[in-house]
């Protein structure tokens, strides 16, 4: 009989090792491809759909932002005021939203079970919804998204379709917010005045908070001033002094360059805000 040498021996101990790893491994696979986490391609905004979108509402529990398009330039309003306060509202800031949602990437499938909607924060009651509406206020598009899955930091969303909740999407957070402050145009001179690009109207004087108070009409006004612009468009200034700060009830009147249906919603505009006297100083020394 053929002896086995240690060099076979060690050489045999390999192979059967090798076979015993490949089939634990074929085993295996089963079992991780019913495990792995369905992923799928989506997109919260059909990309065909961004020319039709023509109204915008985001809201959260007890708070809510609705926007509404011209043919450049928005408007907005909110629950904090009942709609009773309009103001030209951040082109940029809008167009980002949209163009965020048109984004086509893959989210992972989290459950489709409604039942687990609450413990996702993706439920009516506590999520915060976004919709995209036409002309018509038909629904375009509305997802509701809930908490952030502590792991991954990716939001929990649903669509208004389906029952299927996904993962995924996390750097839309950015734009789920329901502050006047944040959707407003941010500048003393708004852009639906002015005309100015962005980098111009960044190079100027900015608004403080959005304020929803009412002033009585016998109050009298500190400071009235009115500034014209090159398209010829003017804004008048009614401040008043509050505490610290002062409040702007600005006044906007619209140049030939507008169209009429965004002369139309600048016009319905009734906004008022804050600003500091450091911003007054400098606007006054801007006026004179």
């Amino acid at each position: 009989m053929k002896k086995i040498t240690l060099k076979h021996g060690v050489l045999f101990f390999y192979i059967f090792d090798g076979i015993l790893l490949l089939l634990f491994i074929i085993g295996f696979l089963p079992f991780t491809k019913k495990n792995k986490v369905p992923s799928v391609p989506s997109a919260l905004l059909n990309p065909n759909y961004e020319s039709k979108v023509s109204a915008i509402k985001i809201s959260a529990p007890n708070a809510s932002i609705s926007l509404k398009k011209g043919d450049e330039f928005w408007i907005g309003t909110s629950l904090a005021s009942n709609g009773k306060y309009i103001w030209p509202a951040d082109v940029q800031n809008i167009t980002n939203l949209i163009n965020s949602a048109k984004q086509i990437m893959t989210v992972q499938v989290k459950t489709e079970n409604v039942s687990s909607w609450k413990s996702l924060g993706v439920d009516a009651e506590q999520a915060t919804c976004v919709t995209f509406y036409d002309d018509n206020r038909n629904i375009l598009s509305q997802i509701f998204f809930g908490f952030k899955d502590s792991l991954s930091l990716k939001l929990y969303f649903r669509t208004w379709t389906k029952n299927t909740v996904y993962e995924g999407l996390s750097f839309i957070e950015n734009f789920l917010s329901t502050e006047e402050s944040f959707w407003a145009d941010p500048f003393l001179y708004p852009q639906c005045i002015t005309g100015y690009d962005r980098r111009k109207s960044e190079s100027l004087f900015r608004r403080g908070q959005i304020q929803n108070i009412g002033f009585k009409e016998e109050l009298s006004v500190d400071f009235n001033l009115q500034k014209y612009f090159e398209n010829g468009s003017n804004i008048l200034f009614n401040i008043y002094k509050n505490d610290k700060e002062f409040i702007v009830i600005p006044s906007l009147k619209t140049g030939p360059a507008l169209s009429q249906k965004d002369a139309e919603l600048v016009s319905s505009i009734n906004y008022r805000y804050s600003i500091s006297s450091v911003t007054l100083d400098r606007l006054l020394e801007d006026i004179k």
